[in-house]
């Protein structure tokens, strides 16, 4: 984005192009696209006001195992150290920095740029060989706030102390806060050695700058002097203030600075979470995977369902046989619940959730009374199960299946707003409780994260005796939980209020089951998490699968 025509900018455009097509061939990548916006001044009141020149590249590159990677958090604190790579050999120019626009009120003269080349493309495919040997524990690169902030992000996702020692020519700041191109690991000691020589002997300059801690606390020297010693939590609150404030502007909740105070002090308290899972995930035997006509499977969707195709996976993995069935099929006659055993309704946002989430699709069953009499003579069958998850929890919460057939209307629970006033989508914990559910048979005590994503996830219960008995008769099958594993009220990791945490319900026969979160078609596979415990790294699935395991089980032993 530029402005040609203004005097001098012309110039500046030919210099920056010709930059970046130096650059391209140093490194040997090319742009195969591009758009440009080059009308980028106006006149305000007689005046010409431009544009910054701004130019924008997306990188993109083939990934041969998706399972290789390296996220920012510190992964053995006590136990690793911080290598700090330099291909920038040691500038530490402040020219455009965050420092700069925030504390000095101007820009620079002189920002960071990237005079060798050849040593980034070294650094790059050292990085590439490191991951691929699994030799970097955590990593993340300085070029976004500088060093000092990298190091600070990585001992926030860690929840850990940072303890550093540093020395050079130029201050701390310009050390700590440049903008450079650059690169920090986190490695353990069998490592080290050989990561620092195969950089040093290829001309990329790398040290160790400092150790990991246990505690709560970042400290580093610099130069022999203590420029910095505070608590871990203290930085962190600090650096999540921006973001509050900005929720707090975007939240529609009743008292939006509450929940957002709520939220980041009780991130900012959290530990480390525990997970826990008593028994050992298996993938489905390749001979029932091969198996013909494995229990016919429907996988409902409705205009706006997007979660089918991971649902069908999901289901197919189990030793299901899952169909990929549209509610207009229903509805023309095409399809009938009879030929089936299992009715799956997925994640999505069914009709844009209008009027509300579920409303539309639950009302084309409900009110249509040959599929209303269809559905009825489906789940009067002994040997049938069904599964509502995320929007097909607030489908099955309306059609009236659960906690239990026959409430009445005015007191069948269902599924509002979440208390934030916002859509939440995060990684949230789950501990399965004792159940009758079918599907979380013999899974009491896992406690296991899966992903969330919904804006009407909080379970409503308008009479208090349907609440009670669905407590006493152990129909909630998941609880929203601490990171210690205990169900909670606290925002974000019960991220829509629902009383007694509940993250899902079933029936007292255990045949219909729902859940909010998405344990089961999104979490799956291991590489589908967003954070694991060292100890389940090597599984090949995770303990969600077994849901439908089991599901496949009943039909089965039926």
């Amino acid at each position: 984005m530029w402005a040609p025509k203004v005097k001098g900018e012309r110039a500046a455009l030919y210099d920056a192009a010709t930059a970046v097509r130096d650059l391209m061939i140093a490194i040997n990548i090319a742009i195969d696209g591009g758009k440009d916006s080059l009308s980028m001044a106006t006149y305000v009141v007689n005046e010409v006001v431009i544009s910054l020149r701004q130019l924008v590249i997306g990188a993109y590159a083939p990934c041969p195992d998706i399972t290789k990677f390296v996220t920012p958090d510190i992964k053995r604190p006590g136990n690793s150290h911080i290598i700090l790579v330099d291909p920038s050999k040691g500038q530490a120019r402040l020219g455009g920095s965050a420092f700069a626009h925030v504390f000095s009120g101007q820009i620079g003269n002189e920002s960071p740029n990237i005079e060798y080349a050849d040593l980034l493309v070294k650094t790059f495919q050292l990085t590439q060989y490191f991951i691929s040997h699994n030799m970097i524990l955590s990593g993340h690169d300085r070029s976004d706030g500088g060093l000092m902030v990298a190091l600070a992000e990585m001992a926030f996702g860690g929840n850990c102390g940072l303890l550093l020692d540093m020395s050079g020519e130029h201050s701390s700041i310009q050390q700590m806060l440049a903008e450079e191109v650059g690169l920090v690991y986190e490695v353990e000691s069998k490592y080290e050695g050989q990561i620092l020589s195969l950089l040093n002997d290829s001309g990329v300059p790398a040290k160790v700058i400092g150790e990991t801690t246990p505690h709560n606390r970042i400290s580093l020297r610099y130069n022999g002097s203590e420029d910095l010693n505070m608590p871990m939590t203290s930085l962190r609150w600090q650096w999540m203030l921006t973001s509050m404030y900005l929720e707090v502007q975007q939240s529609k909740a009743e008292n939006p600075m509450a929940i957002a105070m709520e939220k980041y002090e009780t991130l900012n308290a959290a530990n480390t979470p525990v997970y826990n899972i008593p028994f050992s995930p298996k993938p489905t035997a390749p001979e029932i995977l091969l198996k013909a006509n494995n229990y016919p499977t429907m996988v409902l969707r409705d205009e706006g369902t997007n979660g089918y195709e991971e649902m069908i996976v999901a289901a197919r993995l189990a030793g299901l046989d899952p169909v990929n069935v549209h509610m207009t099929d229903i509805l023309n006659g095409l399809v009938d619940l009879d030929d089936f055993l299992f009715l799956i309704i997925p994640g999505g946002f069914s009709h844009m959730d209008v009027p509300q989430s579920g409303k539309g699709f639950a009302s084309k069953i409900k009110f249509n009374k040959h599929v209303w009499e269809m559905l009825q003579r489906f789940i009067s069958r002994p040997n049938t199960l069904t599964a509502g998850i995320c929007n097909g929890c607030q489908v099955n919460t309306l059609l009236g299946l659960v906690p239990w057939h026959g409430i009445d209307p005015d007191k069948q629970p269902r599924m509002i707003k979440n208390r934030s006033g916002m859509f939440e989508s995060n990684w949230v914990h789950l501990k399965v409780n004792d159940s009758p559910s079918v599907l979380h048979r013999d899974m009491a005590g896992t406690i296991f994260g899966a992903w969330a994503a919904h804006g009407e996830g909080q379970f409503y219960f308008p009479d208090r005796e349907v609440f009670n008995r669905t407590v006493e008769q152990k129909l909630i099958t998941m609880q929203y939980v601490t990171p210690e594993g205990k169900p909670t009220q606290k925002y974000p990791f019960n991220p829509n209020g629902s009383p007694y945490a509940i993250a899902g319900l079933t029936t007292p026969d255990g045949r219909h089951t729902v859940c909010m979160p998405h344990p089961i078609d999104r979490s799956f596979y291991p590489w589908q998490c967003q954070w694991l415990p060292d100890k389940f790294k090597g599984l090949e699935v995770t303990p969600w699968l077994k849901m439908y395991q089991n599901a496949r089980k009943f039909f089965e032993e039926y």
